[in-house]
């Protein structure tokens, strides 16, 4: 009779345990197994018959297993997942398990899958993959340099559209938007800026699309102010040709990686793409820098005074250890003075300066005039090549690529400036055309300067 009492007073505790925690949405099903049995046995002792302790613990065990068939899985609705997000099954930017960000993306995302297969697995939505498929973005970059970082690191993404607006010779200071421009840039779900006041007469537009609610990222003003230039005349306005300077150009890889993470951080297998693409451009930034410093330890220090056209080598100098000299400051919306023409002229004469240089997105008709009063004066100047500084090379070619035209330059110097043993153009890294840049190892903790690179960014207004 007793252990009748038991089974049913430990059934019906057996009830009360599993039921909230179905209604909860527990997928646990060994957790509430082991409370219904954890009932039944101190129902038992209560009643203290060993047999009924039997029988109420294989009875309320039995009942847990037929109840918990409408235990909720992982294989269910995503969108009926307890916290009413769905889930993807993507590691969420910045997590430990998907390394995402550019401290992550040197170490890569583990697995057997090549990156190339695991996202054509993505793209299916096979689970492992991130679920749903990815959908795609436009992105527009005002200059092919920050245009040549989405390249990079969305390369084979399905889906994704870049666009440049400023192409090859064109000088960003003293362009004006054309009607097509200003429509390209509200076609872009994502927009990068170089900033830092280079676009100058984009400012209006800008200010507009970032109003309009699209994703608007001003790269160069991530930049920590201690490492901009400010040069004298400048009126406190930092020197916006940051990626002369390669370090620099690194750091600004990882802000434009953080959109990049952030656009598929729903797929596992796009971020394992992107995160290897990461790796290996990064790698290339840094076998780029350590081959122009070896070309610019070439130089004479006595030789080394880089003369060009405008002031856009100031951090290519000062990484470099060059003296830069310019017939205009940072900016070319401005003309350049007798003043200023005068001024270099008396320091060639003075330094003996052999070389200067013209530049492929200003006109040389003030390194002419340069060149002109040197010789008045019985100093002959020649021009030593012309570099990339606003603009980058031609699409499709070396120089159309960052890699390729911080290459063209630093041999352009080199030569100029009478240094040593110049270099093959296929020895540097990343010079071919057309060619997906070589994996370098990186050493351990190379992206430490990239700051809250893992960041959660939020897409819901693109």
């Amino acid at each position: 009779m007793w252990w009748l009492v038991g089974l049913c007073i430990s059934g019906a505790g057996g009830w009360a345990c599993i039921w909230p925690a179905l209604h909860a949405g527990l997928k646990s099903c060994g957790l509430v197994a082991y409370a219904t049995v954890v009932m039944a046995t101190k129902l038992s002792f209560v009643y203290g018959f060993s047999g009924s302790l039997r029988i109420c613990q294989a009875a309320t065990f039995a009942m847990a297993v037929l109840l918990l068939g409408g235990c909720p899985s992982a294989s269910e609705d995503p969108a009926k997942a307890p916290s009413g997000k769905a889930t993807t099954g993507a590691p969420e930017v910045g997590s430990a398990a998907g390394g995402v960000g550019l401290v992550g993306a040197v170490g890569g995302v583990g697995g057997a899958q090549s990156p190339a297969k695991a996202a054509g697995a993505g793209r299916q939505g096979n689970p492992q993959g991130g679920g749903a498929a990815f959908t795609g973005r436009t992105v527009v970059a005002t200059t092919a340099q920050i245009g040549d970082i989405v390249r990079n690191l969305l390369d084979g993404v399905p889906g994704v559209t870049v666009k440049v607006l400023l192409g090859e010779g064109v000088d960003p200071h003293t362009y004006k938007l054309t009607r097509s421009d200003a429509a390209t840039l509200h076609s872009g779900d994502l927009i990068l800026f170089s900033g830092l006041h280079l676009e100058g007469k984009m400012g209006e537009v800008i200010t507009e699309l970032e109003t309009s609610g699209k994703r608007v990222v001003e790269v160069g003003s991530k930049i920590p102010v201690a490492q901009r230039l400010m040069p004298e005349g400048s009126a406190g306005q930092s020197d916006p040709h940051f990626w002369m300077d390669p370090e620099l150009f690194t750091f600004a890889t990882g802000v434009v990686s953080r959109e990049a993470f952030a656009m598929v951080s729903g797929d596992l297998a796009l971020t394992e793409l992107v995160t290897e693409n990461a790796r290996r451009y990064n790698g290339a930034l840094r076998g780029l820098d350590e081959r122009v410093k070896q070309l610019m330890a070439e130089i004479p220090p006595s030789a080394r005074n880089l003369v060009t056209s405008h002031d856009a080598f100031g951090y290519y100098g000062r990484r470099y250890g060059l003296k830069v000299h310019a017939v205009q400051g940072i900016s070319t919306e401005s003309e350049a003075g007798i003043a200023d023409v005068q001024r270099l002229v008396d320091l060639i004469v003075t330094e003996k300066i052999p070389s200067v240089f013209v530049e492929s997105s200003v006109s040389d008709k003030t390194i002419k005039a340069v060149i002109e009063q040197a010789a008045k004066r019985g100093h002959t100047v020649t021009v030593g090549g012309q570099l990339y500084s606003d603009a980058m090379g031609k699409p499709g070619s070396a120089e159309g690529t960052y890699i390729g035209m911080m290459t063209h330059n630093a041999e352009t110097i080199h030569k100029g400036l009478g240094g040593k043993g110049a270099a093959a153009p296929d020895a540097v890294p990343g010079a071919k055309p057309g060619a997906m840049l070589p994996a370098w190892r990186m050493p351990r903790g190379g992206w430490d300067a990239v700051p809250a690179m893992t960041a959660r960014v939020n897409w819901s207004r693109a």
